[in-house]
């Protein structure tokens, strides 16, 4: 450790000791292949007990721990060595530490204009990023009434949709789109469209983008349905299409999406966005079909894949395997 970076670190063990903390941000890391992009941190209070909370925020997920005060010293003083800034807020101050690209470290210290009490509730308020209230296709797909109720058994489609959305906004943020105002998406095997509504209603609506998007799906009465749906929330660049993942024909876009695509259907879409030249393909791939079937009666693993679910799983990491090598 560097004298900056173990003043740095005697401050945030007193922040610990004397109960000053109100978070701590650890970011930029040296090697753009790290686990983690960044790691925050904050106190938490649970049945009575002081941890601290930290989120690892991964490429495409975030994971929560908690920690002791010790435990969580030991990590911090590991991922300072992988990390080029760290911000350690306080109820009075502000530390910056940052590394130049010669290695060179300085720390600043400022006056936390904006303190306030620490927050250390452990379950905070969940983000709604799609309102329930006036929500015309919520309405019509059943999953709220018009006070904007949650339907009985209809919470967990609702909670699945927000952190669906979230989900996205991760990923959106990451990526070259978060910038550009004009944004093309085709949703293959759309289904009833709960996912496909939400994420043009937030992209339209809380982010403001031009979005043009087509849900694809070969139900028609699904697509009859969610068109009708589209029109009566006004969405007229939301449009509904009747077709197979194969032989659905797609130009230039920038985001291809296949939550629901079976089988080789899921190969079908990932083809089809690389072609499109999509700067976001999101699959789901779940299916192992064919590969499941192709699989032989006699073979040196039989005695594992004898059992359904053992078989089942093997094809899936076959199947995920050629996906990633193709």
């Amino acid at each position: 450790m560097s004298n900056t970076s173990k003043d740095l670190f005697t401050l945030i063990e007193q922040s610990f000791i004397n109960q000053s903390l109100v978070k701590l941000i650890i970011s930029a890391p040296y090697s753009k292949q790290h686990e983690y992009k960044k790691i925050s941190l904050r106190p938490v209070l649970i049945k009575n007990n002081e941890w601290i909370q930290c989120i690892y925020t991964e490429h495409y997920r975030d994971v929560t721990k908690n920690y002791s005060h010790t435990d969580c010293l030991n990590l911090i003083q590991d991922q300072m060595k992988a990390f080029k800034n760290l911000d350690l807020y306080t109820i009075s101050y502000h530390y910056m530490y940052k590394t130049n690209k010669k290695g060179n470290s300085t720390l600043i210290k400022e006056t936390n204009a904006s303190a306030k009490p620490v927050d250390k509730a452990h379950n905070r308020e969940k983000r709604t990023l799609i309102e329930p209230k006036n929500n015309i296709y919520l309405q019509a797909l059943g999953v709220v009434d018009k006070k904007g109720i949650v339907l009985k058994g209809m919470g967990d489609k609702l909670a699945q949709i927000n952190r669906y959305i979230e989900t996205l906004e991760h990923i959106l943020k990451q990526s070259s789109l978060v910038d550009k105002n004009d944004i093309s998406i085709v949703d293959m095997g759309s289904g009833k469209g709960y996912l496909t509504f939400a994420l043009f209603d937030y992209l339209s609506n809380n982010l403001g983008k031009n979005v043009s998007m087509i849900g694809v799906e070969q139900r028609e009465e699904l697509v009859n349905t969610c068109n009708l749906i589209a029109q009566q929330c006004g969405y007229n660049q939301l449009n509904f299409s009747q077709g197979q993942i194969a032989d659905y024909q797609i130009d230039k876009i920038d985001i291809l999406i296949a939550l629901h695509a079976c089988d080789t259907a899921t190969d079908d879409a990932i083809y089809s966005g690389i072609a499109a030249k999509a700067e976001i393909i999101i699959t789901a791939p779940c299916c192992h079909k064919q590969v499941r079937r192709a699989m032989p009666k006699e073979h040196f693993l039989k005695d594992i894949t004898q059992f359904g679910i053992l078989e089942e799983r093997q094809a899936e990491i076959l199947t995920d395997t050629i996906r990633a090598l193709s």
